[in-house]
């Protein structure tokens, strides 16, 4: 009766928390996002570099 409960509880835990409660998916976005972010800043700025003449 007590797992069935405790199964009850989990299941109505907002997908929010379940994201965030889950440690590998933050490390992951951790690297991921600056890492993007990063790389689109510097193809932007190779791309919008004048060109010589």
């Amino acid at each position: 009766m007590a797992e069935e409960s405790k199964a009850k509880q989990e299941e109505q835990l907002p997908v929010g928390i379940k994201l965030f409660d889950n440690v590998w998916l933050l490390l992951a976005l951790g690297f991921l996002v600056p890492g993007v972010l990063y790389l689109v800043w510097g193809v932007w700025d190779v791309l919008t570099i004048p060109v010589f003449k």
